[in-house]
């Protein structure tokens, strides 16, 4: 049992560590066309399902990268909507295995490996809010994928304007220790990832009146010493493919969800005129 708290109060630390600097050293070289993460280099690219995939390696460390564009019709106000509509997005064949969510409720929008996001809006008001950032929450995640993965995500929203005057929206999600989990919310989920290190930003941007660019950039990091190996590259490739993809594809599926809410509701509406 010490052993065990005292491997989990070192896990922390370093998790607190990341969280502070990882998010802070990421570099892109355009002149060089290459990508630097914490000082790796990252190289083995790949693009599958429409999404760049790339990796690199540094004594033990292997830092993993997704991104993924999409340009959507609709307001950015409403695509917003089916990005942060998190509780929505899970498999319900896993409905069992949830601990926040009711079992009874059905996700409309299928994640293959997602048991449930339990969303706190509600936080502690213990930190001072960054430039542009308008909301945060924290977000209790629990995975399946030959056993269950659990841990807190701290996510941000911020809204500004892009360097060409363009509205700009960015939602980053950035996995946390418990410990500073337990900063905003009671009782945190216990983090279990092999990856010491999990984010995501979508960032969307009003190109037209009605049309949203999206641009998803998903990182991780881990010194698992299966993970980090170049046998297992391939196969988290397929793994982060697979995730990046989909988290765009519910996107589009919700934004067709709205367009037919609203043509319901015209067409009611029009149902109710035509009878008076």
């Amino acid at each position: 049992m010490i052993l065990a708290e005292l491997i989990k109060i070192y896990r922390d630390e370093i998790m607190k560590a990341l969280v502070v600097t990882f998010s802070c050293l990421l570099i892109i070289s355009a002149a060089l066309s290459e990508t630097v993460v914490d000082g790796i280099k990252l190289g083995d690219k790949k693009t599958e399902k429409g999404v760049v995939l790339e990796s690199g390696k540094k004594g033990d460390v292997r830092i993993y990268r997704a991104e993924i564009n999409k340009e959507i019709e609709g307001p950015m106000s409403e695509v917003m909507t089916k990005i942060t509509n998190f509780e929505e997005k899970c498999n319900n064949k896993y409905k069992r295995r949830r601990k926040d969510l009711d079992r009874k409720f059905e996700c409309p929008y299928k994640n293959q490996n997602l048991v449930e996001s339990f969303v706190i809006r509600d936080i502690k008001k213990v930190y001072k809010a960054e430039k542009y950032e308008t909301d945060r929450w924290v977000i209790k995640r629990r995975v399946y994928k030959r056993g269950t993965y659990v841990h807190n995500d701290l996510l941000t929203i911020k809204r500004f304007e892009n360097a060409k005057k363009q509205k700009t929206v960015e939602i980053k999600h950035i996995m946390i220790p418990e410990e500073e989990a337990k900063k905003y919310i009671d009782n945190p989920a216990d983090n279990n990832e092999p990856f010491d290190f999990i984010t995501g930003t979508y960032t969307l941007t009003e190109i037209a009146p009605g049309e949203t660019l999206v641009n998803y950039v998903y990182l991780s990091k881990t010194d698992h010493f299966l993970l980090n190996k170049d046998i297992a590259v391939g196969q988290v490739y397929s793994s982060m493919a697979s995730g990046t993809s989909l988290a765009i594809d519910t996107i589009v599926v919700g934004m067709e969800d709205i367009k037919k809410a609203k043509s319901k509701t015209a067409k009611n509406d029009q149902k109710i005129v035509l009878n008076r």
